[in-house]
């Protein structure tokens, strides 16, 4: 069992990390943008590997709340061409889990809808059964009963939670609904222990306090019923200077895997935000706390991998630098390490609703990549290796490659490659297949410094998904450009 790192994320209004030497550090490429999302709040990705097998695709990835808006699934990493949809509509929110223990992937959405993965081809469209009356976010899945199938546990309503358990048969699954012990708790998330046990977190405001308890979830039966009990393990308090203070404000809960036994909680103190209270729990208890200045406040998201060869995770939230904001990297190991590792360039279009999504490796080049999931759209920016890519060049300070227009390029073969360019040089512009085979040259000429459309002429190439190379020589930047039918 991997052992848990908990983070949640108590935010009194966003708040950012000044950062000195911001020059040195990478900004994150950004590898592909696709829009047309007619996602509109929050922009939820989801990564869903191992989709299809029957078209030999090896992930996928969906953003969508609407019939709309599809699942994309992948001849090889991201090509969007093939696309899926449920019938049902889907919610923005799915997640993969084994739930009859076939070694399939099946797909449970926030919704409380289960769809049955199958061998060798696409999952069903149509939910084999729904499950939940209302939204199922931060959902703990895997085996709570040690019956061998996967279950879910997971916030639904502010009264209570649901215990959703595996089936052999996915359409005899079953739900039981579970009151918080205490009026007016937050769930804030479930783990598993250092043993494997699954435990839950909630807040309370008692006026006069506030408090984060853990509680352990045992399911037993009486003959095929289930029920859920809970159990009160440790509890942490702080006392308020009066009952209209609010010393911490509940936000999100992240979830972190690391090598060490222990498991850490990350709380934003409202008295002084620029600080973060950081708790350690050990075995099921609260043993040990401290407090940073150089971590903000505000978690936009936790991915699943590392992306930048630091730690087994990867933070990302808001974080000034150079008096502007951006989305800072940093290691998973807040405990003993805040740096800022790299960045992606604040744009306008995320507005601060954006989430972030680990998705694999996409270029094969070995290392973790993100995606960045918004109203309108998604981008796919490439992680680094951040101990072993030195110097540090921020080649985005230098030139940049804009998504192509259109994308994807249409039957006439024809598109424009925007770039902008802060050095006036010369340059190439190369096409690439995504296994690395040189392909065509495009473009190799002098260029002015300043903002550039430059054509490409694509005659005779087959629809998928290419690399274009643009280099100075010493320097390069590579974007994914789609042919479409």
């Amino acid at each position: 069992m991997k052992k848990v790192l908990i983070l949640i994320m108590l935010l009194c209004g966003i708040n950012a990390v000044a950062q000195e030497n911001a020059a040195s550090l990478p900004e994150l490429q950004e590898w592909y943008s696709w829009k047309g999302s007619i996602f509109n709040t929050g922009g939820r990705v989801s990564y869903l590997p191992g989709f299809d097998s029957l078209g030999g695709g090896l992930n996928a990835i969906t953003q969508h709340r609407s019939s709309k808006d599809p699942v994309w699934y992948n001849r090889f990493p991201f090509d969007t061409m093939a696309q899926f949809r449920w019938k049902s509509g889907g919610a923005y929110a799915v997640f993969q889990l084994d739930a009859n223990g076939d070694g399939i992937p099946d797909y449970f959405d926030n919704k409380g809808r289960v769809y049955q993965g199958i061998k060798g081809q696409k999952p069903q469209s149509e939910p084999a059964i729904i499950l939940s009356r209302g939204g199922t976010l931060k959902p703990l899945i895997g085996d709570l009963n040690n019956d061998g199938y996967d279950d879910i546990l997971a916030y639904n309503d502010r009264d209570y939670f649901d215990v959703i358990l595996g089936n052999k048969d996915i359409s005899a699954m079953t739900r039981v609904t579970i009151a918080y012990p205490m009026k007016e708790s937050i769930y804030v998330g479930g783990y598993f222990s250092e043993q494997g046990k699954p435990r839950i977190i909630l807040f309370n405001d008692w006026g006069s306090f506030e408090s984060f308890t853990i509680y352990a979830v045992t399911i037993t039966y009486t003959g095929n019923q289930p029920s859920v009990a809970l159990e009160q393990l440790d509890s942490i308090e702080k006392s308020k200077r009066s009952s209209d203070e609010k010393i911490y404000d509940y936000l999100s809960t992240f979830f972190i895997y690391d090598e060490s036994s222990k498991i850490t909680i990350l709380v934003a103190n409202r008295d002084d935000i620029i600080a973060s209270e950081i708790w350690k729990i050990e075995n099921d208890k609260f043993v040990g706390s401290k407090k940073t200045k150089k971590f903000g406040s505000s978690v936009e998201s936790v991915l699943s991998s590392s992306i930048t060869g630091v730690g087994i995770q990867t933070l990302i939230h808001p974080t000034l630098i150079n008096n502007a904001y951006h989305f800072g990297v940093f290691s998973s190991d807040i405990w003993n390490d805040t740096t800022l590792y790299a960045y992606v360039k604040y744009q306008d279009k995320y507005k601060w609703e954006v989430n972030f999504s680990s998705i694999g490796d996409v270029n094969n080049d070995g290392i973790n990549d993100v995606a960045a999931g918004y109203e309108g759209g998604i981008d796919i920016y490439l992680g680094i290796d951040i101990l072993n890519k030195a110097p540090f060049e921020s080649v985005g300070s230098f030139f940049k490659i804009h998504q192509n227009i259109p994308n994807p390029i249409q039957k006439d073969r024809k598109t424009l490659l925007p770039v902008s360019l802060k050095q006036q040089g010369n340059y190439s512009i190369v096409l690439y297949s995504l296994q690395g085979s040189r392909i065509k040259d495009l473009f190799n000429g002098e260029l002015s410094e300043g903002e550039h459309n430059i054509p490409l002429d694509l005659m005779d190439l087959s629809a998928g998904m290419y690399i274009v190379k643009m280099s100075t020589g010493s320097v390069s930047r590579e974007r994914a450009i789609m042919i479409g039918e």
